[in-house]
Protein backbone atom coordinates (compact mmCIF):
# COMPACT_ATOMS: atom_id res chain seq x y z
CA UNK A 1 0.00 0.00 0.00
CA UNK A 2 2.58 1.63 0.87
CA UNK A 3 4.37 1.74 -2.76
CA UNK A 4 1.47 2.78 -4.43
CA UNK A 5 0.56 6.01 -2.26
CA UNK A 6 4.76 6.57 -3.21
CA UNK A 7 3.44 6.26 -7.06
CA UNK A 8 0.49 8.37 -7.04
CA UNK A 9 2.05 11.10 -5.32
CA UNK A 10 4.89 11.06 -7.69
CA UNK A 11 2.12 11.13 -10.48
CA UNK A 12 0.15 13.91 -8.54
CA UNK A 13 3.32 15.99 -8.11
CA UNK A 14 4.04 14.93 -11.88
CA UNK A 15 0.81 16.68 -12.95
CA UNK A 16 1.09 19.65 -11.06
CA UNK A 17 4.76 20.39 -12.54
CA UNK A 18 3.55 19.87 -15.86
CA UNK A 19 0.92 22.08 -15.40
CA UNK A 20 3.40 24.75 -14.38
CA UNK A 21 5.78 24.58 -16.73
CA UNK A 22 2.88 24.73 -19.76
CA UNK A 23 1.29 28.08 -18.12
CA UNK A 24 4.75 29.46 -18.19
CA UNK A 25 4.41 28.73 -21.57
CA UNK A 26 7.79 26.30 -21.45
CA UNK A 27 6.53 23.71 -24.40
CA UNK A 28 5.95 25.95 -26.72
CA UNK A 29 8.73 25.04 -29.08
CA UNK A 30 8.81 21.36 -27.98
CA UNK A 31 5.21 21.46 -28.62
CA UNK A 32 5.52 22.84 -32.01
CA UNK A 33 8.40 20.88 -32.98
CA UNK A 34 7.43 17.27 -31.75
CA UNK A 35 4.11 18.05 -34.06
CA UNK A 36 5.79 18.73 -36.92
CA UNK A 37 8.22 16.20 -36.38
CA UNK A 38 5.43 13.33 -35.98
CA UNK A 39 3.48 14.76 -38.88
CA UNK A 40 6.63 14.32 -41.22
CA UNK A 41 7.28 11.09 -39.80
CA UNK A 42 3.93 9.57 -40.51
CA UNK A 43 2.62 9.36 -44.20
CA UNK A 44 -1.02 11.28 -44.80
CA UNK A 45 -2.00 7.19 -44.67
CA UNK A 46 -2.66 7.63 -41.26
CA UNK A 47 -5.01 10.48 -41.02
CA UNK A 48 -7.38 8.07 -41.07
CA UNK A 49 -6.45 4.79 -38.74
CA UNK A 50 -5.01 7.47 -36.13
CA UNK A 51 -8.51 9.21 -36.55
CA UNK A 52 -10.40 6.19 -36.10
CA UNK A 53 -7.90 4.95 -32.88
CA UNK A 54 -8.69 8.68 -31.61
CA UNK A 55 -12.26 7.48 -31.14
CA UNK A 56 -11.82 5.05 -28.98
CA UNK A 57 -10.45 7.94 -25.87
CA UNK A 58 -13.88 8.98 -25.87
CA UNK A 59 -16.28 9.36 -23.25
CA UNK A 60 -18.73 7.25 -24.96
CA UNK A 61 -16.63 3.91 -25.46
CA UNK A 62 -14.75 4.75 -22.22
CA UNK A 63 -17.74 4.87 -20.24
CA UNK A 64 -19.15 1.34 -21.87
CA UNK A 65 -15.80 0.06 -21.04
CA UNK A 66 -15.68 0.80 -17.80
CA UNK A 67 -19.56 -0.38 -17.07
CA UNK A 68 -18.29 -3.90 -18.61
CA UNK A 69 -15.43 -3.83 -16.30
CA UNK A 70 -17.69 -2.98 -13.27
CA UNK A 71 -20.12 -5.87 -14.45
CA UNK A 72 -17.04 -8.47 -14.97
CA UNK A 73 -16.00 -7.37 -10.68
CA UNK A 74 -19.30 -7.86 -9.79
CA UNK A 75 -19.81 -11.32 -11.06
CA UNK A 76 -16.40 -12.20 -10.16
CA UNK A 77 -15.94 -10.54 -6.65
CA UNK A 78 -19.61 -10.14 -5.89
CA UNK A 79 -18.04 -6.43 -4.93
CA UNK A 80 -19.01 -2.59 -6.89
CA UNK A 81 -15.51 -1.46 -8.01
CA UNK A 82 -16.80 1.94 -6.28
CA UNK A 83 -13.32 3.36 -7.46
CA UNK A 84 -14.71 3.36 -10.97
CA UNK A 85 -16.34 6.66 -10.14
CA UNK A 86 -12.84 8.13 -9.88
CA UNK A 87 -13.54 8.91 -13.69
CA UNK A 88 -15.33 11.64 -12.47
CA UNK A 89 -12.25 13.51 -11.17
CA UNK A 90 -10.48 13.35 -14.51
CA UNK A 91 -13.38 15.55 -16.05
CA UNK A 92 -13.46 18.03 -13.09
CA UNK A 93 -9.74 18.75 -13.36
CA UNK A 94 -9.68 18.24 -17.33
CA UNK A 95 -12.61 21.37 -17.34
CA UNK A 96 -10.82 22.97 -14.79
CA UNK A 97 -7.30 23.34 -17.35
CA UNK A 98 -9.10 23.84 -20.26
CA UNK A 99 -11.17 27.33 -18.54
CA UNK A 100 -8.48 28.27 -16.98
CA UNK A 101 -5.16 27.35 -17.84
CA UNK A 102 -3.96 29.72 -20.54
CA UNK A 103 -2.04 27.32 -23.31
CA UNK A 104 -4.07 27.49 -26.79
CA UNK A 105 -4.48 24.56 -28.30
CA UNK A 106 -2.72 23.33 -32.01
CA UNK A 107 -3.69 25.92 -34.67
CA UNK A 108 -5.87 24.58 -37.68
CA UNK A 109 -2.91 23.73 -39.72
CA UNK A 110 -1.75 20.93 -38.19
CA UNK A 111 -5.59 19.40 -37.58
CA UNK A 112 -5.42 16.08 -39.72
CA UNK A 113 -8.19 14.24 -38.41
CA UNK A 114 -10.23 13.08 -41.77
CA UNK A 115 -13.28 10.90 -40.57
CA UNK A 116 -16.90 12.60 -40.42
CA UNK A 117 -18.10 11.25 -37.11
CA UNK A 118 -17.61 12.93 -33.74
CA UNK A 119 -19.13 11.90 -31.10
CA UNK A 120 -21.63 13.68 -29.18
CA UNK A 121 -18.87 14.62 -26.18
CA UNK A 122 -16.71 15.99 -28.63
CA UNK A 123 -18.60 18.93 -28.79
CA UNK A 124 -19.98 19.57 -25.33
CA UNK A 125 -17.31 21.69 -24.16
CA UNK A 126 -15.42 23.66 -26.58
CA UNK A 127 -12.66 25.89 -25.12
CA UNK A 128 -9.93 27.69 -26.69
CA UNK A 129 -7.28 25.65 -23.78
CA UNK A 130 -6.03 22.12 -24.86
CA UNK A 131 -4.37 21.05 -21.23
CA UNK A 132 -4.62 18.06 -20.68
CA UNK A 133 -6.03 16.10 -22.73
CA UNK A 134 -9.27 13.96 -21.77
CA UNK A 135 -8.73 11.52 -24.30
CA UNK A 136 -5.32 10.83 -22.46
CA UNK A 137 -6.36 10.45 -19.26
CA UNK A 138 -9.48 8.53 -19.99
CA UNK A 139 -7.07 5.92 -21.76
CA UNK A 140 -4.70 6.19 -18.97
CA UNK A 141 -7.12 5.47 -16.49
CA UNK A 142 -8.67 2.89 -18.36
CA UNK A 143 -5.18 1.17 -18.93
CA UNK A 144 -4.25 1.02 -15.17
CA UNK A 145 -7.71 0.07 -14.08
CA UNK A 146 -6.89 -2.90 -16.77
CA UNK A 147 -3.55 -4.15 -16.02
CA UNK A 148 -4.06 -3.96 -11.73
CA UNK A 149 -7.39 -6.76 -12.33
CA UNK A 150 -5.45 -8.70 -15.43
CA UNK A 151 -2.02 -8.63 -13.58
CA UNK A 152 -0.15 -10.55 -16.65
CA UNK A 153 2.64 -9.18 -18.92
CA UNK A 154 0.65 -9.71 -22.22
CA UNK A 155 -1.54 -6.62 -20.41
CA UNK A 156 1.46 -4.69 -19.42
CA UNK A 157 2.83 -4.37 -23.11
CA UNK A 158 -0.58 -4.65 -24.62
CA UNK A 159 -1.86 -1.35 -22.24
CA UNK A 160 1.79 0.06 -22.75
CA UNK A 161 1.11 0.14 -26.64
CA UNK A 162 -2.63 1.48 -26.56
CA UNK A 163 -1.43 4.18 -24.38
CA UNK A 164 1.36 5.26 -26.88
CA UNK A 165 -0.55 4.95 -29.64
CA UNK A 166 -3.13 7.12 -27.95
CA UNK A 167 -0.95 9.88 -27.36
CA UNK A 168 0.92 9.79 -30.83
CA UNK A 169 -2.51 9.86 -32.62
CA UNK A 170 -3.85 12.97 -30.53
CA UNK A 171 -0.59 15.17 -31.43
CA UNK A 172 -0.21 13.63 -35.02
CA UNK A 173 -3.63 14.79 -35.79
CA UNK A 174 -3.32 18.43 -34.33
CA UNK A 175 -5.70 18.16 -31.62
CA UNK A 176 -3.77 18.35 -28.60
CA UNK A 177 0.29 19.27 -27.99
CA UNK A 178 2.50 16.54 -26.71
CA UNK A 179 2.97 18.50 -23.42
CA UNK A 180 -1.44 18.39 -23.13
CA UNK A 181 -0.53 14.23 -23.62
CA UNK A 182 2.04 14.19 -20.95
CA UNK A 183 -0.62 16.17 -18.57
CA UNK A 184 -3.12 13.94 -19.49
CA UNK A 185 -1.21 10.75 -18.90
CA UNK A 186 -0.15 11.50 -14.93
CA UNK A 187 -3.64 12.57 -14.41
CA UNK A 188 -5.29 9.53 -15.71
CA UNK A 189 -2.31 7.31 -14.03
CA UNK A 190 -2.78 9.07 -11.24
CA UNK A 191 -6.72 8.82 -10.64
CA UNK A 192 -6.76 5.16 -12.26
CA UNK A 193 -3.81 4.64 -9.42
CA UNK A 194 -6.26 6.14 -6.80
CA UNK A 195 -9.29 4.04 -8.16
CA UNK A 196 -7.70 0.54 -7.88
CA UNK A 197 -6.43 1.06 -3.85
CA UNK A 198 -10.60 1.37 -4.24
CA UNK A 199 -10.75 -2.08 -4.83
Amino acid sequence: MRNKINILLILIFGFFVTGLLVSGRRFVEFDLLATKSLQNIFPRFFDFPFSVFSLLGSSEIIGLLILAIAAAVYFKYQKIFWGLGAIVFIYIIELLGKFFLYHPGPPEEFFRYSIPFFFPSGGFVHTNYSFPSGHVSRTLFLVIILIFLIRKKWAYITGALFALIMIISRVYLGEHWLSDTVGGAFLGSSIGLLAVMFL
